[in-house]
């Protein structure tokens, strides 16, 4: 994505412009066109920056200098191409005289009959002019025209390829985690299109991702002198917003990515990607209300299963079942029919009064082909959250001879509530230790380190507690956070760290105060201090 950059902009802009800009490239003038040679901004960061790094997207000054440079070869390539057109209209011209003078010569020594001398004369300058329409002349300049062509059309194309391979690369290397090579990238890109609003703002992001917020806010405020439209802009404002979010400051957050909407965004592609990130956002904040807005506006674009199931947790939460129902109903029919989706519609089923459809929603399973397994595992997750331990025992073990892999962790939350420790532990270090655990979604995860945590807890080790329970609070969603902070505060209470236990009572009781239970902690805990 190419902009104009100061081009057109009065002297008080471009001089801001300047400004802004030299912080993060101080030998680019934005006013003067070109910087005098290549620079990349890479080599100009020093060796302190790169190593203080701590760790969620065309060119006009390179075109314009890449097409003076075209220009300049095909000039020079045409000048000497004239000169050997030169070279050889001079032989051609040497030869023709050469030829008039042969004639003459033939024509003194000829003897006899034949045509007459004005007739010869006729017949050489016919020959002089067949020749000339032979000039080679045109078809240089032809070539040379087509010469520079190919070079004014092809090098922004090829420069265009390479510009896109750096984004490309620098945005899997973002998602690696490797950000030292991610920003390696982006600056190279930078070096060759110093007026791409969008690089700037992947720099601020990746710099954001190295704890580097003043170089962030910096890149991010040059990158808004650069938009031009309002699809850029909204790009800009969507950055701010996944800083803020991978801050966990989701107010703010979901403010930017209030503003990136309400610009003239052109991408759906673009509009989709905020409207997801401020769904999940305020679903931290428990706005479900919000969230269901946003999330009916996103479906207006994607309807795909995943989001119909997020509405449905979010109705289920302001307990609306039949629009909950709903929204799991489509969401299993279009393809999500595992364990979680079919729980789901069975809890909001229940919650409607609805007992014969939501026994007829586990019913169903037994029919489909591999399912028989599920069936098992739900009845027993059922059974377990009721209270039904031996009956959750019994529909797990079947579950876990079928091979179902969650059956194993339903039965290590079973030993942990029935005292069996020991059992619990061993499950949970095979299903961490084998992998097994990085092919859940986050808010599963979070519930496994939890329980794990607890477990670790009774088994005397405090310190790998403390380190589960922490692990888990950051991947927490919405629907298992009150839980995990709630089971933090135990953790401290059983180390006896009475500070960062009433610490963490008073935010839980700032985030819930219609909690009685955590009130009752927060109230224990502010006479231990």
């Amino acid at each position: 994505m190419a902009g104009t950059g100061s081009r057109g902009k009065s002297s008080s802009e471009r001089s801001r412009i300047k400004k802004i800009t030299n912080r993060v490239h101080p030998e680019y003038d934005p006013g003067s066109g070109l910087p005098e040679e290549e620079i990349k901004i890479s080599e100009a960061r020093t060796g302190k920056e790169r190593s203080s790094a701590s760790g969620r997207t065309s060119s006009a000054s390179v075109t314009r200098r890449s097409s003076a440079s075209a220009k300049s070869s095909a000039k020079s390539g045409s000048g000497s191409g004239t000169k050997s057109a030169a070279k050889k209209s001079s032989a051609k011209s040497s030869g023709r005289t050469f030829s008039k003078t042969s004639s003459k010569r033939k024509t003194g020594m000829k003897t006899g009959p034949g045509p007459s001398a004005s007739g010869q004369k006729a017949k050489i300058k016919r020959k002089k002019k067949h020749r000339r329409s032979f000039s080679p002349i045109p078809v240089i300049i032809i070539a040379a025209i087509v010469a520079a062509g190919i070079i004014f059309v092809g090098f922004p194309y090829m420069h265009a390829r390479s510009l896109a391979a750096l984004k490309t690369d620098a945005a899997k290397a973002y998602t690696a985690g490797d950000y030292a090579t991610c920003e390696e990238k982006l600056n190279e890109a930078l070096a060759s299109s110093l007026d791409d609003p969008d690089i700037y703002a992947d720099l601020a992001l990746t710099y954001s991702a190295m704890g580097d917020d003043d170089k962030a806010e910096d890149y991010l405020e040059a990158a808004m002198q650069y938009t031009e439209t309002g699809s850029q802009r909204a790009f800009i404002y969507r950055t701010q917003g996944l800083i803020a979010y991978n801050s966990r400051n989701y107010d703010l957050a979901i403010a930017y990515f209030k503003m990136a909407l309400s610009e003239n965004i052109t991408s759906s592609e673009l509009r989709v990607d905020i409207l997801k990130y401020k769904a999940d956002s305020e679903q931290h904040t428990e706005n479900y209300n919000q969230v269901i807005n946003t999330l009916t506006e996103l479906i207006s674009y994607d309807s795909s299963p995943e989001n119909r199931e997020l509405r449905g947790k979010a109705f289920y939460k302001i307990s609306d079942y039949d629009s909950a129902i709903m929204d799991f109903q489509a969401a299993i029919s279009g393809g999500l029919s595992g364990y979680s989706q079919y729980i789901e519609l069975y809890e909001a089923q229940m919650a409607l009064g609805e007992t014969e459809e939501a026994e007829e929603t586990l019913t169903h399973l037994l029919s489909l082909e591999d399912k028989a397994s599920a069936y098992y595992f739900l009845k027993g997750m059922i059974h377990l959250k009721s209270g039904r331990l031996e009956e959750a025992r019994d529909e797990l073990e079947n579950a876990q001879v079928l091979g179902y892999e969650l059956a194993d962790l339903g039965l290590a939350e079973l030993y942990v509530k029935t005292g069996e420790h020991t059992n619990a532990k061993h499950i949970y270090d095979n299903y961490i230790n084998s992998g097994a655990i990085d092919r859940l979604d986050d808010g599963t995860k979070a519930r496994v380190y939890s329980q794990y945590s607890n477990c670790l807890l009774n088994l005397g080790d405090s310190a790998g507690a403390l380190s589960y329970i922490q692990n888990a609070l950051d991947l927490a969603d919405a629907e298992s956070k009150q839980t995990i902070s709630f089971n933090l505060i135990c953790v401290y209470e059983y180390l006896g760290r009475w500070s960062d236990a009433y610490n963490a009572a008073a935010n839980y009781v700032n985030s819930y105060p219609d909690d009685e239970k955590g009130y009752k902690e927060y109230t224990f805990l502010s006479t231990r201090i």
